[in-house]
């Protein structure tokens, strides 16, 4: 028997966090019989540990999460309203700005780990994540990243890019660097279509390529910005990009005039 009359919250939207179990479950239960309508919010913390940058799979079950200065945390958020550890890693290279891939899909997430070089963590098993299912022993610098092309990668690189795939151990001058006469292209890359950009925090500068021919990229546009780029994300052929105290930037990079 209730102390409370039937129906009092009827109509009211009780958001409960942390409603995933324990007390709070039981909370969020009781407030459903009264008749309320239940927003269930989690939040997952990692004490004195600031979350720096977020990529989640296609399937919305795991979160990569750059933590602090140098870990990597892979959370289960298949329950948001109760987010779960896997998988935590760090090693010598410290992370830097943003170094998570650009994009992830069903092969995992690849990790720039700075000078200890890249490591992909694969997400495909149906129990759990597998720790450094490939590691790419040179390191690219934490001014540049890879993102996902093809059945591999693309990386930047002194200046350059390169095609990284699974396996591959040869350095990147062994590869073979493509590059662009009288530009640098160093930053996070993105690929939108046959469009790649790259963004260098460092230097507050962004590229747009046209690399359709891939050993062959041809400029489309460049763009000095005075603060740090984040990544491009490419709409109706406008790039968006997070341009810090700048705000949002919507740059026409097709049109150089």
């Amino acid at each position: 028997m209730s102390a409370f009359q039937d129906g009092i919250l009827k109509g009211k939207l009780a958001v409960v966090t942390g409603g995933g179990s324990g007390i709070n479950l039981r909370i969020a239960e009781r407030f459903a019989q009264h008749g309320a309508k239940l927003a269930l919010i989690g939040r997952y913390r990692v004490p004195e540990q600031s979350v720096k940058q977020v990529l989640v799979d296609p399937t919305g079950r795991y979160a990569l999460l750059h933590v602090g200065l140098n870990r990597l945390q892979i959370v289960d958020v298949s329950n948001p309203a109760a987010p779960k550890l896997v998988l935590e890693d760090g090693h010598l290279g410290l992370f830097y700005l943003r170094p998570l891939a650009a994009t992830m899909d069903a092969v995992g997430g690849l990790v720039n780990w700075g000078n200890d070089g890249l490591y992909l963590y694969d997400l495909s098993d149906a129990e759990a994540p597998t720790q450094a299912a490939f590691r790419y022993p040179f390191g690219i610098s934490g001014r540049n990243g890879t993102v996902r092309y093809g059945d591999g990668w693309l990386a930047t690189y002194d200046g350059k890019y390169f095609l990284l795939r699974r396996g591959e151990q040869l350095s990147p001058q062994e590869i073979g660097l493509v590059g662009l006469a009288g530009r640098e292209l160093y930053g996070k890359p993105v690929l939108s279509g046959n469009t790649l950009f790259i963004t260098d925090t460092y230097a507050g500068r962004a590229i747009a390529l046209d690399v359709t021919d891939i050993a062959q990229p041809k400029l489309l546009s460049e763009l000095d910005l005075p603060d740090h780029p984040g990544y491009v994300v490419e709409h109706n052929g406008i790039a968006l990009i997070p341009g810090g105290y700048q705000g949002l930037l919507l740059w026409k990079y097709r049109d150089r005039h």
